[in-house]
């Protein structure tokens, strides 16, 4: 009698690096831990635990890719604080965290924003141009 076992192969699975910028020109990896998901990764970030990222990528060696998610991840992290931190950074005028500044387009600053004005607007039942608790996060 043959059987067969399908045994997984535990580099079928996607990864992801973090590449940290301490600004002396030699970008580091950070040590992750062993199958960080990209949702654990974000966690991490909005949590202010790596405030020197400069880079994501996602990778899968069973596969043979690697991508950088960096744009990815900062506009997650955006939605993250317009959605749940309105409070804290944005409310509060605090800047944005220079990754979601680095890898985000001017049209996404602008849209969240406009964003920002309109919950600001909403929280205070009026309308204004541009509230000072909203910056201008342009580059």
């Amino acid at each position: 009698m043959n059987t067969t076992t399908n045994i997984p192969n535990p580099a079928d699975q996607n990864f992801v690096a973090l590449c940290l910028d301490f600004g002396d020109g030699e970008p580091v990896f950070a040590e992750l831990p062993f199958g960080m998901t990209r949702k654990e990764l974000l966690k991490e970030l909005c949590e202010g635990q790596h405030e020197q990222a400069a880079l994501v990528f996602e990778y899968n060696p069973a596969e043979g890719w690697a991508s950088d998610i960096s744009e990815d991840i900062a506009r997650e992290w955006m939605a993250h604080i317009l959605l749940h931190d309105f409070d804290g950074e944005i409310k509060n005028g605090g800047d944005l965290p220079a990754f979601i500044v680095a890898h985000m387009t001017d049209t996404d600053l602008i849209v969240a924003q406009a964003i920002c004005e309109a919950k600001h607007d909403a929280a205070h039942n009026r309308s204004t141009s541009r509230p000072d608790s909203c910056p201008d996060w342009r580059k």
